[in-house]
Parts: C-alpha cells; sequence; structure tokens
C-alpha cells in the first residue's frame, strides 16, 4: 500500500506548479543552450586533447593504469566527503518532511533522487571512459573489447562512487578516517605496485585497455558494485530526520544564495558550526557535577560529630 500513496504524493508535488507550452519551450531552449554554448565546447577540448599527440603519449603511457587508480581513489574518497555535507538522499524540505514522517520506508521515500543522482555519477564515469577508449583505439593502441572491458568497469565504479556518497551521509563522522585512509593507501601505492592488487581502486586500473588483467579485475569491480546496490537500501533506512532535513535546508540555502551570485553567502552555509553534542555532554557534565555535588555535601553532613545536629535528632545518631 505504501507505493501507490507515494505515487499520489510524487503527482500531488509534481502538480503544484502548471507548466503551459511556453514554459517547457523556455526550458527546453534553455537547456539546448547550455548544451551548445557548455557542454559541446568542453567535451570538444577534451577530445582535442586526447587524440592529440600530447594526449595519446599521456594516455599510452606505462603509468596510465596506475593514474587510473590514483584517480578512482581520490574520486571515492571525495565521495565519502562530499556526502557529509550533501548526500544524494535529498529532497526539499517540505517534501522530504512530509514523505519521511510518514510510515512508508526510507528506502522507497529516497530511491528516486538515489537513482536520479547515481544515474548522472554512472553517466560521466562512462562518458571519460568511452573517451579514453576511442582516443586509444583511433591510433590502434587497444583493442575493442578491452575498451568495452574498461566501459563496463567505469559503470561499475559509477556505481560504487554513488554508493560511498550515501556512506559519507550515513556516517558522517567515520567518513573522513574513511577517507583520509583510501587516500594515504593510494598515496604509497606507486612505491609498493604490489598493494594495487589487493584495492578496489587498483582493480579498476588494471581495466585500463592497455593493462594485462582486465577480466579478472573487472569479475572484483563487478561484485563490488553488486554488493553497493544491494547495500543501499539499508543505508537509505539509516538516515534520520535530523540528518536529512539539515542537509535539504542548507542545500536549499546554498542554491539560493548560488542563483543570486552571493557565492560567499553560499559557502558560508557549510562552515563549521558548534556542535550541539559538545553543548549537551557540557551540560551533562554540569549536571552531573552538580548531583555529585549535593551528594558529597549530604555525606559530609551524615559524617559530623553528633553535636552538629539538633538535640532531637542526637539519640538516632547514637551508637547502640
Amino acid at each position: 500500500m505504501s507505493t501507490p500513496r507515494l505515487s499520489a504524493a510524487w503527482v500531488i508535488w509534481g502538480a503544484r506548479r502548471e507548466h503551459s507550452g511556453g514554459d517547457k519551450a523556455y526550458a527546453f531552449y534553455a537547456f539546448l543552450l547550455v548544451t551548445v554554448i557548455a557542454i559541446v565546447p568542453i567535451v570538444r577540448a577534451l577530445w582535442v586533447f586526447a587524440s592529440s599527440p600530447n594526449g595519446l603519449a599521456v594516455l599510452a603511457s606505462a603509468d596510465a593504469s596506475a593514474a587510473v587508480s590514483m584517480i578512482i581513489a581520490a574520486l571515492w574518497g571525495g565521495a565519502l566527503m562530499a556526502g557529509r555535507k550533501r548526500g544524494p538522499a535529498l529532497l526539499p524540505p517540505f517534501l522530504l518532511h512530509a514523505l519521511t514522517a510518514s510510515s512508508i520506508r526510507r528506502a522507497l521515500t529516497l530511491r528516486r533522487p538515489v537513482l536520479r543522482s547515481a544515474t548522472i555519477i554512472v553517466a560521466a564515469c562512462a562518458a571519460g571512459a568511452v573517451l579514453v577508449g576511442m582516443a586509444l583505439l583511433s591510433e590502434s593502441h587497444a583493442q575493442l573489447w578491452r575498451v568495452m572491458v574498461f566501459v563496463v568497469a567505469a559503470v561499475a565504479t559509477g556505481i560504487v562512487t554513488a554508493t560511498l556518497w550515501l556512506v559519507g551521509q550515513v556516517f558522517p563522522r567515520a567518513a573522513l578516517p574513511s577517507a583520509l585512509t583510501a587516500l594515504v593507501l593510494a598515496a604509497i601505492s606507486p612505491s609498493v605496485p604490489e598493494v594495487l592488487a589487493f584495492t578496489p581502486w587498483g582493480w579498476v586500473g588494471a581495466t585500463y585497455p592497455l593493462a594485462g588483467l582486465g577480466v579478472l579485475s573487472l569479475t572484483g569491480t563487478t561484485v563490488l558494485a553488486t554488493a553497493s546496490i544491494f547495500m543501499i537500501p539499508a543505508l537509505l533506512d539509516r538516515l534520520t530526520g535530523i540528518q536529512l532535513s539539515k542537509q535539504a535546508t542548507q542545500w536549499e540555502r546554498a542554491t539560493a544564495f548560488s542563483f543570486s551570485f552571493d557565492f560567499r553567502a553560499a559557502t558560508a552555509v557549510y562552515e563549521a558550526e558548534p556542535h550541539s553534542g559538545a553543548t549537551s555532554a557540557a551540560s551533562d557534565r554540569a549536571g552531573t557535577d552538580g548531583r555529585r555535588s549535593s551528594s558529597a555535601m549530604w555525606l559530609d553532613r551524615l559524617e559530623r560529630p553528633a553535636d552538629y545536629w539538633e538535640p532531637s535528632l542526637r539519640p538516632s545518631l547514637r551508637e547502640p
């Protein structure tokens, strides 16, 4: 019964503002404009560099596979860190409150934004792999099946990246040490190449078209991506309302400031704030100290001599 209720909620939210034909045409025009002005030139510039002699020298170098491993480690560490501030499981504050306050599982209510974010990440990773593979194929530096293996590994990498982004959102305190550990291991990998064979980012690097063990490494990467997919519902159910509402409010404010080109205010939204837990802990300690002081005073009064007490109480304090 939760699925029809959730679908109805999305329909109501989508119909909160009626869009005329002119609005839709303008949105399509704006999308085409951004694509032609920004996206197409960037893609063309990347292709020109990748297919140039200098670019091919970089892509066909002996260290290209290790460089891919380093990039993947940095990507996964960055995903963990980004989740601490803004995770993939996010909705507008009002809709988020309406859905998370219901009896519907968060694995269902937050599935749509997670799928949308994961699709963007997977598409970007696959596009990068296709660009590199086509550049290598253009000069016959690699075989087609190796390029296909690399693209599949890039898709799996995108899935793992989206999952780690969600992990950073669910476990913000553990995200920082985990990301630093991954970056440290990746940093020492060039000096100890044997380490790469036992690291997930090393598996991705081994699927590079010019590497030697693409299929075996692809198996490990695919298993990791499959496990990540099965982890997502459990991770979503662990998200608390406080975590979600805080990130949703911060993201809405930062977006509003960014649209008005007030980038200083947008970054100030995510500046470090006083930790409420520290205040609560201090209050708890103060209360505990107060209770201990009262107990100490009470014990001190009991240990005083009988002359201290009222005459009516002295007989009760005498020893038999």
